[in-house]
């Protein structure tokens, strides 16, 4: 289970339960696969990126159906860089069309909606920088293919680490490592961090989505994703 996680949130912190996200539950409930998530990020701000200021998270998954963000660090770059040439640009893509068309593209809908937000957006210099698409796509990582094992934790590194980057005593280090040892000191072969840390729960809810954009983008990528399984259907038949 943890292969596939995501993200945990609150981990340490002991007045709120941890928050799991998996990138298979945010691929089914969000329709945003890896591609799609990077995209977010570098709209919303992240490790690499201050992101485009104004932009939360309602306004940057309308972006993402808006211009639509394939797979692929090409598709990212292709899909931001539309955004960008709007964010930038003083022309009107409605200009030349009938508003009373019963069909609009989503990059006019959009225009339709967010126009005047080109004043208040503000991307950084290099938007879409192709390095901080590298450096998500292909982050710095231990390939080694050696097997873990665990050690014995360092406890006075432990101590001095924490003393100096999150101003811990080193009585609190020791109320949170103390327990770990226990286990590791009574000689059990189970290494999963759940086991440690926290349980899984069967039926668990996902968040409510609130924000009545939000659901209408999410009832759009529900209904493409429907649409195109019956297409693939349809050639397969």
């Amino acid at each position: 289970m943890i292969a596939s996680l995501s993200f945990l949130q609150n981990f340490f912190n002991e007045q709120k339960y941890v928050e799991a996200y998996f990138a298979s539950d945010i691929k089914k409930e969000l329709g945003l696969g890896r591609s799609q998530l990077v995209a977010l990020a570098m709209l919303l701000g992240g490790d690499y990126t201050d992101g485009v200021k104004g932009v939360g998270i309602v306004n940057g998954m309308e972006i993402l159906q808006s211009f639509a963000i394939e797979d692929g660090k090409e598709g990212i770059r292709d899909g931001l860089q539309r955004f960008r040439e709007w964010l930038d640009g003083l022309d009107d893509p409605l200009a030349e069309e009938d508003e009373s068309a019963t069909f609009l593209s989503k990059v006019k809908l959009f225009h339709k909606k967010h126009q005047s937000a080109r004043t208040r957006w503000i991307a950084p210099a290099d938007f879409p920088s192709p390095a901080i698409i590298d450096g998500y796509m292909k982050p710095a990582v231990d390939s080694s293919a050696a097997n873990f094992t665990w050690g014995k934790p360092d406890i006075e590194g432990l101590r001095q680490f924490c003393a100096n980057s999150i101003g811990w005593e080193d009585e609190e280090t020791d109320r949170v490592v103390q327990p770990v040892l226990k286990i590791l000191e009574s000689g059990s072969t189970q290494t999963r961090i759940e086991s440690y840390f926290m349980k899984y729960d069967d039926n668990i809810k996902f968040a409510e989505v609130k924000s009545k954009r939000l659901k209408a983008v999410l009832d759009d990528v529900q209904t493409g994703e429907d649409a195109e399984g019956s297409n693939k259907r349809r050639r397969s038949d």
